[in-house]
């Protein structure tokens, strides 16, 4: 199967909607809601039980940010999630 027949699948389309819910239907950049994407962070895990965890919400504007600065938005977005788990955990 190749990358694109994938992102037709069932399966796909499965994995992108329980991504959406977990990031509560926002981009984890900017917390948009209008025109969301779901981001593999890498393809390490893609196929795999594990890809889960390597995707992301993100709006399509900071999707294309993150293609163009990989490294200094990757950081601003983890640093986002830690906050944002510490906030749902009190």
């Amino acid at each position: 199967m190749t990358h694109k027949e994938y992102l037709l699948s069932a399966e796909w389309n499965k994995k992108r909607h329980i991504i959406l819910k977990r990031d509560w239907y926002k981009c984890v950049c900017c917390n948009s809601q209008d025109y969301l994407e779901v981001h593999h962070r890498t393809y390490k895990t893609l196929w795999t039980m594990l890809e889960i965890y390597d995707l992301y919400t993100l709006c399509n504007k900071c999707h294309k940010l993150i293609h163009k600065n990989t490294k200094i938005i990757w950081w601003e977005i983890v640093q986002k999630r830690k906050r944002k788990k510490k906030f749902i955990k009190k």
